[in-house]
């Protein structure tokens, strides 16, 4: 997924903010540490895509 924009796709296909905080990418793995606001059912919705592509989410609570 490393050649994929997902975020640019995410930001796209639904009604989201999208903050990264940090992230690191490497040639054959990465993370992102962003924050996602909007509405609930639209940040659900986005999660749920970036899953089904296989990425792995760890909601941090606040």
């Amino acid at each position: 997924l490393l050649d994929v924009p997902v975020v640019s796709q995410l930001i796209r296909r639904f009604n989201i903010t999208l903050n990264i905080h940090r992230a690191e990418i490497g040639l054959e793995s990465g993370w992102i540490e962003a924050r996602l606001s909007g509405d609930q059912a639209e940040i659900d919705a986005a999660l749920a895509w970036l899953k089904e592509r296989g990425l792995q989410i760890d909601p941090i609570e606040e």
